[in-house]
């Protein structure tokens, strides 16, 4: 990363993608207003862009291996632990955040670089919790996610009591022809008198 790689008027990271056959495919990757603050004011970014040998220089003067160390203690501080506790993790975590922050899929896939919508879509195969908070997202303000729509709570609980009534009423009604025999008419009839 140089300071000629930061955009602090539009507020993106200009990024070299290095898992392309082509090369030199750059991407921008967008960052908070905060972080690029906080950078120009610690490393002095608007100054280094000024003077164009400092400004093709790096920001951190580490190898690769180094910038790996430094984000796992940083992560170990902030009792970060496992596979998430890595460079690896945060571009994962990253990628599910967006996903559940409702980010389309074709800007998830600019800012990863990625070539294909497929690979980005791996960021959407989640579990656990990452798979609970999609769900509530979902669910979220009553969520009518049955008809493509938002309605109130109201709707939505309507709808459960809906669904279970059809259950208790299509239950009791295999209990009854379970324990009698019952002529076609009269299933029909009861079929007519629980439709809701």
């Amino acid at each position: 990363m140089t300071p000629a790689g930061l955009d602090l008027e539009a507020g993106t990271a200009n990024l070299i993608t290095l898992k392309r056959r082509k090369r030199g495919v750059i991407r921008q990757v967008p960052l908070p207003s905060d972080l690029l603050s906080e950078l120009d004011r610690t490393f002095g970014i608007r100054d280094r862009q000024r003077y164009p040998p400092k400004a093709q220089g790096r920001i951190w003067n580490w190898s690769r291996s180094t910038a790996w160390r430094r984000v796992k203690e940083v992560m170990a501080e902030a009792e970060v632990m496992g596979l998430a506790a890595s460079p690896k993790g945060l571009r994962h975590a990253f990628g599910v955040a967006a996903f559940q922050s409702s980010v389309p899929p074709h800007l998830v896939q600019r800012w990863f670089g990625h070539a294909s919508l497929r690979t980005t879509g791996i960021y959407c195969d989640v579990s656990g919790p990452d798979e609970r908070r999609f769900a509530e997202r979902m669910w979220a303000n009553g969520s009518r996610w049955w008809l493509g729509s938002r309605a109130g709570r109201s709707s939505c609980a309507a709808l459960i009591k809906h669904i279970l009534r059809l259950i208790s009423l299509t239950t009791s009604t295999l209990l009854v022809v379970a324990r009698r025999p019952v002529s076609s008419g009269e299933l029909r009839n009861r079929k007519n008198e629980n439709v809701l």
